[in-house]
Formats: C-alpha cells, structure tokens, sequence
C-alpha cells in the first residue's frame, strides 16, 4: 500500500496563460506557501489542463501527482481508491501502485531517484499515462525540458 505523502502538497494548476509545451520548474504556491516542482500540463477534451507535478519527497524519492483534468472524483466515489497507473514513453512501458488523494484530487506515485521511472521522466519525447480505472482519464504529456526540469528540482530536495 502506498504511504501517504508526509511533505507538502502543493498542486497548483499551471496559470492559463502558460504554455503546456515543455517542462518547467517552479516554486509553487500551496496552503503550507512555497515549495519546488518539476512540472508539465496538458490540454484535454474537458477544457480543464491534466496536470503531472513532481515535488520533494522522502530520502531520495519525489512526490509525483497526476490530475487527469476530469472531475477530480475518486473512481466510484471512493476517496481510499488505490490502483495502478502505467506510465509508457517508445518502447517501455512501467506500471506503478498509485492511491488516490482527496485532498488534492490526485493521484500520487512515489518515484524513486535515478529508478526506472524516474528516467524514463527524463528521456524520450512524449509519456502515455494510462491508469487502471478506465473513470480516470489517460493523457499524454510531452517531456521536452524535463531533463533540465528534474535538474533543477534536484538540488532543492533535502535528502542528507
């Protein structure tokens, strides 16, 4: 079972004027204030930005939050819901536990640095997210500037 994320949530949609086209790292505004994100959005069919934010996490992981710019409600109606969320750029393909956050309408993925995904993130040209609950909607998302993006979250991660 996943553990719940014990750093600062922040999941701040992307301003509408900001470009879905490549991978940003910002400090992001949340209730507990600031804190460091990688992170891309994109366009869907319910006019609402699908968003994926990686923040800081625990001893060498990050926090990896997926909004899939549907409704925001739990496959269901279960805010416990845990599931799987394969994550597929060329020619690999991982699938990850992933759990439902009602508080934030996310779904949460621990990525461990330097793991399969974690560079898978970094390379290729475009990510597929496909979750198992057909409720939650799939997406794609560019990974032009992610590289530099994790690179810059990096540093800003306590993991002494």
């Amino acid at each position: 079972m996943i553990r719940a994320a014990a750093t600062l949530i922040l999941l701040a949609a992307p301003a509408a004027a900001e470009s879905c086209d490549t991978w940003q790292f910002d400090w992001l505004e949340g209730e507990g204030g600031s804190a460091p994100a990688a992170h891309i959005c994109a366009e869907t069919v319910t006019g609402r930005n699908a968003t994926l934010i990686l923040h800081c996490g625990g001893p060498s992981e990050f926090n990896l939050y997926y909004d899939d710019g549907g409704s925001g409600a739990p496959p269901g109606g279960d805010p416990d819901w845990v599931g799987q969320l394969t994550f597929a750029s060329g020619e690999i393909s991982l699938t990850e536990d992933t759990a439902y956050m009602a508080m934030d309408s996310t779904l949460h993925v621990p990525v461990r640095y330097r793991a399969a995904l974690y560079e898978l993130l970094r390379n290729g040209d475009e990510l597929r997210l496909t979750p198992s609950d057909p409720q939650i909607l799939a997406q794609s998302f560019t990974l032009k500037g992610s590289a530099r993006a994790l690179q810059a979250l990096l540093p800003e991660c306590a993991w002494d």
